[in-house]
Formats: C-alpha cells, structure tokens, sequence
C-alpha cells in the first residue's frame, strides 16, 4: 500500500510531467522529484498559492451557502434595529464591536452613506468580541451592546449607538456618561440591559455569527457577499450589485 507521502509526491510528480510507466522504486521516483524541486523551487510557490486560491474558494462557497440558509435571521430578526429606509431594496448586515477601531473608522461614512442612499435596510448585529485588557474576557464591549439595545426601547438606539463608536477608548464611565447625556435613566437601563431577553438576544447573534463563518468585526454581509474587514469600496460593490435591476 502506497504511504500517504508517496501519493502526493505522485501528484506532483504528476504535475510535473515525472510520472513515468516505468518507474519501479519509490525511493529513486522520490529522488527525482526532489532534484526537480531543488532545480526549481518556484514551482512549490506556484502550488502552494493554488492550493491557498482552492481553499479560499472552497471557504466561500462554504459560507454563502450558510448566508443563503440564514438569512431570514441575519436580515429580518426584529430585535435588531435598522437604519435607514426599513423597506429599502438592498439589505446591509453588519456585525460589529464598540471597541473595534476599524468599526469606529467606518461607521460615520456607512450611516451617512446608507441615510444618502435613500434605499437601503441597514441592519446593525451587536458582536461583543474584544476581550478588556485587563481580565482577558469580553466586558466593556459587552456592557456597550447591552445599553445600545436597552436605549433601543428608549428610542435613542442610534443616538447611543453614534456616541459608543465615537468614543476613542471606550470604558464604563464614557457609557455611563453617554447614559447620562442621552437623559436616561440609568437604574432603568441597567436593569433593561441585564434582562433575559438581551441574553438571549447576544447569545443567538454569536450562534448566528458562528454558523455564517463571521469571526471578526466589522462583518458586512450583502445578499450572498460577505465582506471581512473595513474595506468600504468592497462594501458599495457589494451594494450596487445587489440592486435590482432596471427593466
């Protein structure tokens, strides 16, 4: 039975154009093949990036699938709130951290863009995932998802939601100050942030985050595109090809 090694050096063998009828002894075939590969190392290069490229490809078709399967819960859960036009034709997903640099980046030029635009659902997912410095779990990030979605019931989601991201280091005092100016009251939304159904709204999102392949924030997901990172160009490409088209 051939080793496991002996078959890949096959496939390359085979690549190469070294795999002969007559070859007899696996340790001379494996000879040949390294002298090959000594003589031209740029070959590995080349085979290395192709299998990365098929992997890649692989990955992708793997989460649009589970996109597509989500997508009521990514686009239509109602505890999320939405921005913009609620019936808008092109439904945006983001998944994000008040802690996240690049999320605080780009959040003033995607609110803006989505209220120009005049016809896009802007659907924000609370994704507490930056662990605090000092204790190595997820708290600042998490106490900020949960006073967003208690302002939520107030009336001032995105107001607060505005305040969290534009806050450079964002910890306790700045949300309680953020409370404070927006006139909550802050006994109230304590006790709002604290309720079971905010558990379990987090808790289904990071399910949720987990079976669409989103492990980082800012996530955009656009239709079936799912775009990583801050990458706003990205994003209106995703947009445009999302719109429907003209008759």
């Amino acid at each position: 039975m051939r080793t496991l090694a002996f078959t890949a050096l096959l496939l390359i063998a085979g690549a190469l154009g070294l795999a002969g009828c007559q070859r007899t002894n696996e340790a001379e075939f494996g000879q040949q093949v390294r002298a090959y590969l000594l003589e031209h190392p740029e070959v590995l290069e080349e085979a290395i990036r192709k299998l990365d490229q098929n992997r890649a490809a692989e990955t992708a078709a793997v989460q649009t699938k589970a996109v597509s399967q989500a997508r009521a819960a990514l686009e239509r859960d109602e505890r999320d709130f939405v921005f913009g036009n609620p019936n808008g034709a092109v439904t945006v997903v983001e998944f994000f951290d008040y802690r996240c640099g690049y999320c605080k980046a780009v959040t003033p030029e995607v609110l803006d863009m989505v209220k120009r635009d005049g016809n896009i659902r802007f659907v924000l997912k609370e994704f507490p995932i930056l662990p605090d410095r000092d204790t190595g779990t997820v708290g600042v990030s998490e106490r900020a998802a949960r006073v967003a979605l208690a302002a939520k019931a107030e009336g001032k989601y995105i107001e607060v939601h505005r305040d969290l991201m534009a806050e450079r280091a964002l910890d306790d005092a700045a949300i309680e100050r953020i409370i404070e100016k927006h006139g909550m009251d802050a006994d109230k939304i304590a006790e709002s942030a604290a309720a079971p159904a905010i558990d379990a709204q987090l808790t289904d999102t990071h399910a949720l985050a987990q079976a669409v392949g989103v492990n980082g924030t800012p996530t955009f997901i656009v239709g079936g595109s799912v775009i990583p990172a801050a990458d706003l160009d990205a994003l209106r490409a995703a947009i445009q090809k999302a719109r429907p088209k003209a008759a």
